[in-house]
């Protein structure tokens, strides 16, 4: 194929020619930390230490990325069109083009689902979705939806909540756990079926309610947010972050005590190292497979909408897709080309025949979309490009207008958002920013509040309103010298008519009962990275959860290049089964069971990431799951 130049490849999709283009490799790849933010600059030793270790942890990602789903799905694995940066990037990048993309940050789903734009039946106005937006509810007696209602003298905003209320009394739920339990058709693909009968808007024999779970859990564009307000209900404070939590575990490995110190600077200086440790039913301390406590990223700290003295926070990103492991694996599913016709070939269509997102959110449908574009169009392979995170990027501040009350002619609204953590485009030199927290609030000496602002000439009293006004972004590199090792246009992922155990993330036994028995914590996912171990040691109790696992599987190690690990032992078996031993997928319900063993790493074991396979039959050997343990050298 002859290839196009740079210039015209530039303009067909905004790529930007990374520097330098065709130079040399200067040192060996690195995955490098979210926007190289060096939280521990005053200690070479403990910063080193983390950027192993994070590199490490970004690499399996990327591995189980490209491995796919080869278990329970088929038709998506393997994900040769998504390369890894360490085989074919470099530190300075040679060879690619960078493709910014970006997407709204207002959680798309609720519009969708609940707007009047839509012909769904709850027909939200939208003065009615902001507060929606932010809570996840509708609270008749919340003082900030009592003022915002009055603001409307007409009375119709008041009328409006009350039918809605009386026909949908759901959406006044007191549970702050997860979005109000508001049913939603579970025939969505290619659109929402609303002609679907309600007594099918099931997944299994429970209804299928609004998600994803968990107290943000509806803010699933990557940013999550948390207002701070005044005695007199106005906002004075709003919190955005996009930090995803795979970061926060792997500085928490290297020093919990770096992790209280950002929370107290992010959220409050009230917060204790004891109130971000994960605890049992009893409140006791649960430690990880090194004995020391395991970090709660749900802690009281980190977790709903609104901040107050003793509680509430958003340090990281806390809803189930918005996640790190997430972003890189919908990434690698939308390399595969599918068999779709030209009048199909959209966000949305692609998205459903590729499994790779949520149906309507701004960021999935759209990621995997340019991605797909980049390889099916431009036929170049891709990977994200480091450092590979969520970026937040600054409001469009224009339609923002500052009270009267303001003295100050060159003040302007801009002037009270601030970049906490992260870098501005101006400071990467790429044409995005690299926004990690960043903070709307009004210095108390200038006499008015955040609320106090107005957007299109409506005051800020959601965060969700500013939300609006500004995207999110990631960016993908296309790697301009290589060809694509799959052209063929594959059918939509289906399910195989024989399915293989799906191993997930190896964890401590009493860490996975603790989060699967915990109400308010396993409402969301906790993101689970592959333990580190030092070679001759062992590690007890550890827990292994499997989809479609059997009674009696035969549990391995493997070594990179997928033959068996004969020096990394596992001893003690036994399994039991979770809550209801179900978990749901696309086509079908999923069994699930839960295996225990210990594991001797012999002293000979070389430092790496080794995979582990799970089969069912004798005669079976199913891919491993790659890099599900990391092995490091004696100390």
């Amino acid at each position: 194929m002859k290839r196009k130049p740079l210039a015209v490849l530039s303009s067909m999709l905004s790529l930007t020619v990374a520097h330098p283009v065709f130079g040399e490799a200067t040192q060996p790849f690195r995955y490098e930390v979210p926007a190289n933010i060096q939280d521990f600059a005053d200690d070479t030793v403990k910063q080193q230490a983390l950027n192993r270790l994070w590199n490490n942890n970004m690499n399996a990602f990327n591995l189980q990325a490209i491995k796919g789903n080869p278990w329970t799905n088929e038709q998506d694995s393997p994900r040769s069109n998504y390369l890894d940066p360490k085989q074919y990037g470099t530190q300075s990048d040679t060879g690619t083009l960078i493709h910014p993309i970006t997407w709204t940050a207002f959680p798309n789903r609720v519009s969708w689902y609940f707007s009047t734009s839509q012909k769904n039946p709850y027909q939200v106005s939208t003065d009615l979705l902001y507060p929606l937006a932010d809570d996840g509810r509708l609270n008749p007696d919340d003082p900030a939806l009592i003022a915002w209602v009055s603001m409307d003298k007409s009375g119709t905003l008041k009328k409006e909540l009350d039918q809605l209320l009386i026909n949908y009394p759901a959406f006044n739920s007191d549970d702050t756990s997860n979005f109000a339990k508001l049913p939603v058709p579970s025939d969505i693909c290619p659109t929402v079926n609303w002609q679907q009968p309600e007594s099918q808007w099931k997944t299994g024999k429970s209804f299928n309610s609004f998600g994803p779970p968990g107290p943000r859990g509806w803010k699933d564009e990557y940013n999550e947010w948390v207002v701070t307000r005044n005695k007199e209900g106005k906002i004075i404070r709003v919190n955005f972050t996009a930090e995803n939590p795979e970061y926060w575990f792997s500085l928490w490995h290297i020093d919990p005590g770096k992790v209280l110190q950002l929370y107290r600077q992010l959220v409050s200086e009230n917060v204790r190292l004891e109130d971000l440790y994960l605890k049992d039913a009893q409140g006791n301390t649960v430690n990880d497979h090194r004995n020391k406590p395991y970090y709660n990223p749900l802690n009281k700290w980190n977790y709903g909408n609104r901040a107050t003295p003793t509680s509430g926070g958003a340090a990281h990103l806390t809803s189930p897709p918005n996640t790190v492991g997430a972003e890189i694996f919908l990434g690698a599913a939308a390399t595969i080309i599918r068999d779709l016709s030209p009048a199909d070939y959209s966000p949305q269509e692609n998205n459903c025949v590729s499994e790779y997102g949520s149906s309507f959110r701004n960021s999935d449908p759209n990621i995997g979309f340019q991605a797909n574009q980049v390889v099916k169009n431009l036929k170049f392979p891709i990977s994200l490009s480091n450092p590979i995170a969520l970026y937040m990027q600054r409001p469009d501040f224009s339609n923002y207008k500052l009270p009267e009350t303001e003295t100050d002619p060159e003040a302007r609204a801009s002037d009270f958002f601030k970049i906490l953590r992260g870098k501005s485009a101006s400071e990467t030199g790429r044409n995005y920013d690299q926004i990690l927290h960043a903070v709307f609030e009004v210095p108390a000496d200038r006499g008015y509040t955040v609320s106090d602002i107005t957007i299109n000439g409506k005051p800020i009293w959601w965060g969700s309103q500013i939300a609006e006004t500004f995207n999110q972004a990631l960016a993908a590199t296309a790697y301009i010298k290589e060809s694509l090792k799959d052209t063929h246009k594959h059918p939509g992922v289906g399910t195989p008519d024989k399915q293989q155990p799906w191993p997930q993330p190896l964890v401590k036994n009493s860490v996975l009962k603790t989060i699967n028995n915990t109400p308010s914590i396993s409402a969301a996912t906790i993101p689970l990275l592959p333990p580190v171990v030092e070679a001759g040691s062992r590690l007890t109790d550890m827990a292994l959860e499997a989809l479609e696992g059997g009674n009696a599987p035969r549990i391995e190690f493997t070594n990179p290049d997928g033959t068996v690990a004969s020096d990394i032992k596992l001893e003690n078996l036994t399994s039991y089964t979770p809550g209801n031993n179900q978990v749901p997928g696309k086509h079908k319900l999923y069994s699930t069971i839960i295996y225990v063993f210990d594991i001797d790493i012999g002293e000979n074991v070389a430092p790496g990431q080794y995979g582990i396979r799970v089969s069912n039959y004798p005669n079976t050997s199913p891919s491993p799951v790659p890099a599900a343990l990391t092995v490091i050298a004696q100390q």
